[in-house]
């Protein structure tokens, strides 16, 4: 969430090492990922506070699943 409210949008990590880069990629596909869940979540929110149920959210998982 940017400080307009907005969502999206990328980092600028200055880059002096490969790292360096690869953190800024890693920091980005996080900011993606948050914002894509948010988006969803309010989407669906906004349906079921209209009374709508009907609507879902699919996601992709990778990891551990524990019970």
């Amino acid at each position: 969430m940017g400080v307009e409210g907005k969502l999206g949008g990328q980092a600028n990590v200055p880059v002096h090492r490969v790292s360096g880069k690869n953190l800024t990629e890693n920091v980005n596909q996080l900011a993606q990922n948050l914002t894509t869940q948010v988006r969803s979540i309010l989407k669906v929110s906004t349906a079921v506070a209209k009374g709508d149920l009907t609507r879902t959210i699919r996601v992709e998982a990778k990891g551990e699943w524990k019970r």
